[in-house]
């Protein structure tokens, strides 16, 4: 059974460090090459908005963004996976689409995000994000994309 869940701050930080360190590997550029995975779940938790498929009692996608910027209402979405055995079930696409519904609640006007990974980039331009520009890291061609939010 799959139900979307609300991660919790102070709650499911072991849950998410854990997810984290299953999917790792799965980026382009490690995440743990750029951040220490515990305290980034930490982070993610305490200002951000956290939502995750569970698939029988695991966290099998999970997408993290923030949509606290009441100055300019820009939201940001640094991180969207599901582990292997759960692609291709629509995973992220729902939760791309809950994340919008909470952008918008919260007022924000445009959400952005970047990645390395073909897949998550033709994902991003079927739900809607536009490329904005292209940057070379590490080797990998960045694309920064956004949408705005009607």
């Amino acid at each position: 059974m799959m139900n979307i869940i609300r991660l919790v701050p102070k709650v499911d930080e072991r849950l998410l460090y854990n997810y984290l360190l299953k999917v790792d590997k799965d980026f382009g550029i490690p995440l743990s090459e750029k951040v220490r995975l515990d305290l980034y779940a930490i982070r993610l938790l305490a200002n951000g908005n956290v939502l995750a498929v569970d698939e029988d009692g695991e966290l099998v996608s999970v997408i993290a963004f923030y949509s606290n910027d009441d100055r300019y209402r820009i939201a940001h979405l640094p991180l969207l996976s599901t582990i292997e055995k759960a692609r291709g079930k629509g995973y992220a696409r729902l939760l791309i689409s809950e994340m919008v519904k909470v952008c918008q609640q919260a007022g924000m006007l445009k959400i952005c995000c970047n990645s390395v990974n073909p897949v998550a980039i033709s994902l991003y331009k079927s739900m809607g994000f536009v490329v904005v520009s292209k940057e070379q890291d590490k080797g990998f061609e960045k694309y920064f994309l956004e949408y705005k939010i009607i």
